[in-house]
């Protein structure tokens, strides 16, 4: 499967997955108090095993752990969240980058597949929504001015 391919395929499911999470963030469901949370749980928090004593709200939040770009695009996000969001994302793609790297010097992957696998990484963060290209660009979302959030 070629990189584009892979491209269109995780564009889909980012798509979908920010989707439902708008639904989760305009009713109420998940909250910023839920999403500040996220930033003091341990580095291990999305990796932990599911087991049947976790709620359907903390599968959620873990999946905006594991996945914070699908946080990008999101009008129902309050000020805080839109300041903090090129921290939320450098942090975890440094995270991912990281492992890729480890994986590279272990002889997991090939150079070829590092640099595959980081281009995904990059386009999921960055290149799959409006804000996360904005940050690349200049460094925070574009509806964020004098710390106030423009109407898109």
């Amino acid at each position: 499967m070629t990189l584009t391919e892979k491209k269109k395929i995780n564009l889909k499911r980012i798509e979908t997955a920010r989707f439902t999470l708008n639904m989760y963030l305009a009713n109420g469901f998940i909250t910023e108090e839920d999403i500040l949370r996220l930033l003091k749980v341990k580095s291990n928090y999305g990796f932990k095993y599911k087991d049947r004593k976790h709620s359907y709200k903390s599968s959620v939040l873990r999946d905006i752990f594991n996945s914070p770009f699908i946080l990008c695009d999101q009008d129902c996000l309050s000020l805080n969240i839109k300041q903090l969001l090129p921290i939320i994302l450098k942090t975890r793609y440094d995270k991912e980058i990281d492992e890729l790297k480890y994986m590279l010097e272990n002889g997991f992957i090939t150079k070829e597949e590092y640099i595959e696998e980081e281009k995904l990484i990059k386009y999921n963060y960055y290149g799959s929504s409006k804000d996360g290209k904005n940050i690349l660009k200049i460094g925070h979302v574009d509806n964020l001015l004098d710390n106030k959030i423009k109407v898109r």
